[in-house]
């Protein structure tokens, strides 16, 4: 299949030289060396379109490295001149032979893309880090001798002179305690944040910018990461952080369920890892 199509690629027939690697060199009936005849029947079958050659005795590292280099080459002429018909042309190939070949979606990564995926490894790694700090805050003032839950906890900001200090944030020692507790309701706040930013970033700047490098319109630009992300934003923004029935739109991120939408650290590495493997298309015509 994958000849057929390369012939087609080219308009007309073309012979291909096949490298084989390790291939016996033992003697069969009559004296006739195995490999020899292996070249002389595939040479017949193929219509003179496929010469075996270089049957090395030993392995020969160099010559398989070359002729994985030639096929990738091959794989992407095969997508750049038809996707679909390409890719389906690829698979069948990889499913034939042992080459460990990039998948034909992971081919072209625009350099915006990959930009964007790094500047939202600093969103969660803030995630992260606040979610594990406020958890130790939160133990270390519940076990403060003389800790009063009902006491108030400020946030304050002390004055030019440092003698006086202005409440800025105030709350019962629990509700405090409470809320930092990992994956609590101030980790929430963080991670709802973290949504909207997230989407706001991909679509407000890297899809225009990853559009540019590809010479098309923004609206062409399509990714069923940032599709789902985008509906999570919309129920944080316009219900309350409310999942509706809307949720079984969602594609790569499925786990999530109708109802609030409370996001445990487990959740946010789950959305960063589909954020680290997306890939975009183009929307169609």
């Amino acid at each position: 299949m994958l000849h057929a199509a390369i012939c087609e690629i080219n308009g007309e027939l073309v012979k291909l030289d096949v490298l084989m690697d390790r291939l016996p060199n033992d003697q069969g009936a009559e004296g006739i060396n195995k490999a020899e005849l292996l070249k002389w029947t595939t040479t017949k079958l193929s219509d003179s379109l496929v010469n075996i050659v270089g049957i090395p005795d030993t392995a020969d590292h160099h010559q398989r490295d070359l002729l994985t280099d030639n096929l990738a080459g091959m794989c992407r002429d095969l997508m750049e001149t038809n996707e679909v018909e390409g890719k389906r042309e690829i698979e069948a190939l990889l499913s034939l032979t042992k080459f460990n070949l990039p998948k034909p979606n992971n081919m072209t990564q625009p350099k915006s893309l990959i930009e964007f995926k790094r500047v939202t490894h600093a969103f969660h790694a803030a995630y992260c880090m606040a979610n594990a700090g406020m958890s130790y805050i939160s133990s270390d003032i519940e076990n403060m001798d003389g800790y009063n839950p009902d006491g108030r906890f400020q946030i304050g900001q002390k004055d030019e002179t440092f003698s006086h200090r202005t409440a800025v944030a105030e709350m019962r020692n629990k509700e405090a305690v409470d809320g930092m507790r990992k994956n609590g309701p101030f980790s929430q706040i963080i991670a709802h944040g973290i949504i909207i930013w997230v989407y706001s970033l991909w679509n407000e700047e890297y899809r225009k910018k990853i559009a540019e490098e590809l010479g098309k319109e923004t609206n062409d630009i399509m990714c069923d990461v940032m599709g789902d992300i985008r509906i999570l934003r919309n129920f944080i923004v316009h219900d309350y952080a409310v999942a509706s029935q809307k949720v079984e739109n969602l594609t790569t991120l499925n786990w999530i369920k109708e109802g609030p939408l409370v996001f445990v650290d487990e959740d946010m590495t789950k959305i960063q890892k589909a954020i680290n493997t997306m890939r975009i298309y183009l929307k169609e015509e």
